[in-house]
């Protein structure tokens, strides 16, 4: 037993324990309610709302301003996965001992990488429509938590980096949004004709004036 066994009671540890184990249900919701909301649309969220699905005038809210909510999801993500790996590491000391901290928490990395990063965003994608209208109010609700705090760390990013930065975060490129239409198309979850309506989007954008106009 660690030097931590003397400071850590029975109680104290189960507490811990069960606190471990809530982050990563947690991380799994983060990491359902990221991979669903990053494969949602403006247009399918108004869609699903015409349908009458329950919560999706909240996911249209959502994707009205995506970036101001998923920030604020990815800096819920980095509390629970590195409270849940700085929670495990106490728990190898106090068990273990201090040789036993690294190799416990990098059979923790993996197993949280197969639960939360793999099945958990998985599943998401496979359910995509199901999985963001349930978790729009967690993710409404999480966002205005850390709105600020997250506002504040892109506005501290944006002065140490170079130039002028990006005042909402960061965003996907355009070779990202080529690619994931490229593998939508692959996996069936998106029509050839829509992935062709995607490059076309960014060929006009790129298209000059003078090569439509007519004579």
């Amino acid at each position: 037993m660690g030097p931590a066994g003397a400071v850590l009671g029975g109680g104290y540890v189960i507490w811990l324990v069960a606190l471990v184990v809530a982050l990563v249900v947690f991380g799994s919701v983060l990491a359902m309610a990221e991979a669903s909301l990053t494969r949602m649309t403006r247009v399918r969220a108004l869609a699903l709302e015409d349908e009458g699905r329950r919560n999706a005038a909240r996911l249209v809210q959502i994707e009205t301003d995506p970036a101001a909510y998923l920030n604020a999801i990815y800096l819920w993500v980095m509390l629970a996965q590195n409270g849940s790996a700085i929670l495990v590491a106490i728990l190898a000391e106090h068990y273990l001992g201090n040789i036993w901290i690294t190799i416990v928490s990098v059979l923790f990395t993996l197993a949280y990488f197969v639960l939360v990063e793999a099945m958990s965003k998985t599943f998401a994608i496979l359910n995509s429509d199901r999985v963001a209208l349930a978790l729009s109010p967690v993710v409404y609700w999480l966002s205005r938590i850390l709105r600020r705090p997250t506002r504040v760390l892109i506005g501290l990013a944006n002065i140490l980096l170079p130039g002028k930065g990006l005042r909402e975060g960061p965003f996907i490129s355009e070779e990202e949004i080529r690619s994931m239409a490229e593998v939508g198309s692959q996996e069936g979850a998106i029509e050839e004709g829509e992935k062709e309506m995607i490059h076309s989007i960014f060929e006009f954008g790129d298209t000059v004036v003078r090569e439509v106009m007519t004579p």
